[in-house]
C-alpha cells in the first residue's frame, strides 16, 4: 500500500484516466498544502500565512475537485481503491450510514469519496475562520484514534494520527503530538489494548452524545503525567516513530525528480517535530541515546528551513551549495574532510548523493506540476504562467525579488510573446515551428499553464490524442478552475470515443463557466 498506488478506483479505468489523473493530482496538491501548514499551526504570522495557504487551495481547486467526486460517484462508480492509507473522520452531523465515525479505507468500510473530501474541507474552513481552539483540534485528533484503536489496536490508532498529518488533515502538528503522547502514556499504564479499551474505556455507543464523550477517561491524571520510563508496551511504538521518521529522510534522499524531492522535503520538518514533541512529551527522564536521536532530527529540521529558505531565495544550486557548506563546516570541527563528507551524509544529508557529484539534468530543472501552485503563493503570485522555476535558476541568477516582481512586466512581455509567436504559427499551419517556441518557453517557465494547452493542440493536429492528452491534464492541474480547458479535453475525448468521460469534462466546465463572478 505505497504512496505509488492509486488512491481513487472507478469503472471503466482507462476511459475515465485522464479524469482520475486531474483529480488525483488536486488531491496531492491537498496533502502538500496541508502538510506544509501544519508545521505553522496556531499563532502568529506564520499561522496567518498557512491559513491563506489553505484559504487559496480551497477556492481554487477544491470546487473541481469536490464536484468530480460526486459526479464520477454518481456515473462511473467512484471509490477508494483500498490499497492505499488514507484516515477519515466525520462529525456525528456528516457521517454516511453504514461507515464508522473514524477509520482508514483500507481497514474500514470506505465511506463515498465526495462525503470524506467535504468532511476534510469543512475542517479547514473552520480553521481558516478560527472557529474552535487548540482543545478543539486535539479533541478532533484524540477521539477518532480512539475509535480505531477500539476496532484494530492502539498501534493502528497511533498510525491514523500519523495518517492525519501525512494528508494534510491536521493544522497544528502540536496538537496530533499532544494526542498521540496521550495514547503512549495510556499504553505505559494498561497491561494491553484488552485493559485500555474494553476494562477502562468500554465500548463505543453507536450514536449519539456518548459517543461524542468516548475517551474522556483518558483526561485522568495517571494519564497526563509523563512516564518514568520506557517499557514493552511503549518502546516498540516510540522506536517505530523514530525509524518511520528516517525512512522519510531516506526518500528524501532517494527522490528521482525535482518535484518528488520537494514533496518529500516540505513534509519531512511537520513529522520531524511531531516526533520530538511525542518523545519528550510520553518519557519523563529520556536516556542519553534518545536525546541524540532527537537531537539529530532538530538538526534535520533545522536543515531543512535552511534548504527552504535557498530554495526559495536562490535555486537549486543554492541548494547543494548549502549542502556543501555543511561538509565545510564538519570537516572543519574534526579535521578530516574524507570523514566529515561520510558522516554528512549519513546524519545531515537531504539532497540524492548523485547531486553533489555532477551537474543538474533536465529533471532537476524542470519540475513536474506538483510544487507549482505552493511555489506561486511563496512568490506572491496567483498565476504560475509567468513564475520562473526556482529549480532551473543558476545560482545568484534568481532570489524571490527576480521570481516575482520588478521584474514581473518583463516576465510577463516575455511570455506574452513567445505565446503570441507561437499562436501565430500555428494559425499559419506552421506546426513544427510553433512547437520548439513552447518547449523553450516551458524550460524556463514550467508551470505555463497554457503552453501546455498550445502544445496538446498542436498534438492533436498531429495526430497524436495521447500525448494532446497528457498536456491538457497538465494544465487542468496547474489551473483546475479554467473552463476552456475543460471544455477541450472534453472535445478531444469525444474525438477519441471516450463519451462518458468526455462528458463529465463537460459538465465540468459548464460548472465553472456558469460560476465564474
Amino acid at each position: 500500500m505505497g504512496p505509488t498506488e492509486p488512491l481513487l478506483i472507478c469503472e471503466q479505468p482507462e476511459q475515465a484516466a485522464p479524469i482520475l489523473a486531474v483529480a488525483e493530482a488536486l488531491l496531492d496538491q491537498r496533502f502538500l498544502v496541508g502538510r506544509t501548514t501544519a508545521d505553522h499551526g496556531g499563532h502568529g504570522w506564520e499561522a496567518d500565512r498557512a491559513r491563506q495557504l489553505m484559504a487559496a487551495y480551497l477556492e481554487r481547486a477544491d470546487p473541481v475537485v469536490g464536484y468530480l467526486a460526486v459526479v464520477l460517484e454518481q456515473e462511473a462508480g467512484l471509490r477508494f481503491s483500498g490499497r492505499r492509507s488514507f484516515p477519515y473522520r466525520f462529525h456525528l452531523a456528516t457521517r454516511p450510514p453504514g461507515v464508522p465515525l473514524a477509520g482508514d479505507v483500507a481497514l474500514d468500510p470506505a465511506p463515498p469519496v465526495g462525503a470524506v473530501l467535504y468532511a476534510t474541507m469543512r475542517r479547514w474552513q473552520l480553521l481558516i475562520r478560527r472557529d474552535g481552539d487548540d482543545h478543539d483540534e486535539f479533541v478532533g485528533i484524540m477521539h477518532p484514534a480512539l475509535l480505531v484503536g477500539h476496532r484494530h489496536g492502539l498501534a493502528q490508532g497511533l498510525r491514523h494520527i500519523v495518517g492525519l498529518i501525512d494528508t494534510g488533515q491536521i493544522f497544528d502538528v502540536s496538537a496530533a503530538a499532544s494526542a498521540a503522547a496521550t495514547l503512549l502514556r495510556a499504553a505505559a499504564v494498561t497491561r494491553d489494548d484488552a485493559e485500555l479499551f474494553d476494562e477502562i474505556l468500554g465500548e463505543p455507543p453507536e450514536d449519539g452524545i456518548g459517543l461524542l464523550v468516548y475517551g474522556a477517561d483518558l483526561f485522568d491524571e495517571r494519564f497526563q503525567q509523563p512516564v518514568a520510563r520506557s517499557s514493552s508496551r511503549v518502546t516498540p511504538l516510540l522506536e517505530g516513530l523514530l525509524s518511520d521518521a528516517w525512512r522519510r529522510v531516506t526518500a528524501v534522499r532517494t527522490a528521482s525528480d525535482a518535484g518528488e524531492w520537494w514533496c518529500a522535503l516540505k513534509g519531512l520538518p511537520t513529522y520531524l517535530r511531531f516526533v520530538t514533541s511525542v518523545f519528550l512529551w510520553t518519557l519523563a527522564s529520556p536516556s542519553q541515546a534518545v536525546e541524540a536521536a532527537l537531537h539529530q532530527l532538530e538538526e534535520l529540521s533545522a536543515d531543512v528551513f535552511a534548504i527552504t529558505v535557498a530554495m526559495e531565495l536562490d535555486s537549486m544550486e543554492g541548494v547543494i551549495g548549502y549542502e556543501t557548506d555543511v561538509i565545510e563546516a564538519i570537516a572543519q570541527r574534526t579535521g578530516d574532510r574524507a570523514a566529515a563528507e561520510r558522516r554528512f551524509r549519513r546524519e545531515r544529508m537531504l539532497v540524492p548523493p548523485a547531486l553533489l557529484d555532477a551537474p543538474l539534468d533536465a529533471k532537476w530543472r524542470i519540475p513536474d506540476t506538483r510544487p507549482a501552485n505552493l511555489f506561486g503563493h511563496l512568490a506572491g503570485e496567483s498565476d504560475t504562467a509567468f513564475l520562473r522555476s526556482p529549480f532551473g535558476r543558476t545560482s545568484g541568477e534568481g532570489r524571490l525579488e527576480s521570481m516575482r516582481r520588478p521584474n514581473l512586466e518583463q516576465r510577463t512581455a516575455e511570455v506574452r510573446h513567445t505565446l503570441d509567436a507561437a499562436a501565430d504559427a500555428m494559425e499559419q499551419g506552421q506546426v513544427p515551428e510553433a512547437v520548439p517556441l513552447l518547449r523553450t518557453l516551458l524550460r524556463d517557465y514550467p508551470w505555463c499553464a497554457p503552453a501546455y494547452r498550445m502544445l496538446a493542440r498542436a498534438a492533436r493536429r498531429s495526430g497524436n490524442q495521447d500525448e494532446a492528452v497528457t498536456h491538457l491534464v497538465k494544465a487542468l492541474t496547474l489551473h483546475p478552475e479554467r473552463h476552456h480547458t475543460w471544455t477541450e479535453l472534453g472535445d478531444l475525448l469525444a474525438e477519441m470515443g471516450h463519451e462518458w468521460p468526455s462528458g463529465v469534462a463537460k459538465r465540468v466546465a459548464h460548472r465553472l463557466d456558469r460560476n465564474r463572478p
